[in-house]
């Protein structure tokens, strides 16, 4: 098994727990396999509770409900009355058009695997879109486009019990800089998980 491992892989683990013959490199290299797999389903848990406490504060926001399309351009009702006029509004949520593209394609892929006629639901959408979407959708809450207030409106919601709020609250500029640095943590733990990188390599380890 040892020979179809990359040599500095294997220097990184020998290094690190000063082992001593190939038996020990083997049962470190498990035990890393062993945290790697115990961390996993955690990891899914995060990016699960984060999308669905996103998707929900959007929802509420633009719609009043706990599931409302905020990511998606909607028909115009204008254009039923005037040809002339666009057949459908953008998102009521501000995004660039990489990201307004990647939803469209998504929302296409998603019907393409279903029943002719089936129209993809929001929840359809939120479920499939990758843990990035989200860090970047969170980063571009204070934009100028975005409207006055929406950062601390959706991250109160997302991160009710967050320490320090006194001197840190939801729509503080620190506030943001903290759930970026706590996302990419979580997003660094799941490469090296879904890698077998070495765990013990992140600082919080």
């Amino acid at each position: 098994m040892l020979t179809h491992f990359a040599a500095p892989r294997l220097a990184t683990l020998k290094v690190f727990f000063r082992t001593q013959s190939d038996r020990d490199l083997l049962g470190c290299y498990a035990w890393n396999q062993a945290i790697a797999s115990g961390l996993f389903p955690l990891l899914g848990d995060f990016e699960v509770a984060l999308r669905n406490s996103i998707h929900v504060a959007l929802s509420q926001y633009y719609g009043g409900v706990d599931s409302y399309n905020w990511m998606l351009p909607r028909p115009n009702p204008a254009h039923l009355l005037n040809p002339a006029a666009p057949a459908e509004l953008p998102s009521q949520h501000k995004l660039n058009n990489r990201t307004r593209e990647e939803l469209v394609s998504l929302k296409g892929k998603i019907e393409g695997q279903k029943a002719a006629g089936y129209v993809a639901t929001p929840d359809d959408i939120v479920a499939g879109l990758h843990f990035g979407f989200w860090e970047q959708l969170i980063k571009g809450l204070p934009h100028n486009t975005q409207p006055a207030g929406l950062q601390h409106d959706i991250l109160s919601v997302v991160f009710p019990y967050a320490p320090d709020l006194v001197a840190v609250p939801h729509g503080n500029a620190g506030f943001l800089t903290r759930v970026a640095a706590l996302l990419k943590r979580v997003r660094d733990v799941r490469n090296r998980v879904g890698h077998h990188d070495a765990l013990w390599g992140i600082p919080e380890f």
